[in-house]
């Protein structure tokens, strides 16, 4: 089992490449401060739509575990939008 900022990874390799890297990044920011995707966008001076397209599909073959915490995050920021 190897971790990654205390999230479990689900791939089985060590050498992550830079695009991965960046994503977990993201993720682990995103999930940490508890900030909405446009918050994220500022800080990290990516676009939104970049950043969630690589929380969806690439973050989640990733790290499941991360996945899941970005979309409670998700939820939680959208119920106070309201």
């Amino acid at each position: 089992m190897s971790l990654y900022a205390g999230y479990q990874l689900d791939v089985s390799r060590y050498d992550l490449t830079n695009r991965e890297i960046k994503i977990l990044n993201d993720a682990v920011l995103l999930v940490d401060n508890g900030w909405s995707l446009r918050k994220l966008s500022r800080n990290v001076l990516r676009s939104k739509s970049q950043l969630s397209r690589d929380f969806q599909k690439p973050l989640r073959t990733i790290s499941y575990e991360l996945w899941q915490r970005v979309q409670k995050t998700y939820q939680k920021n959208m119920r106070y939008k309201k």
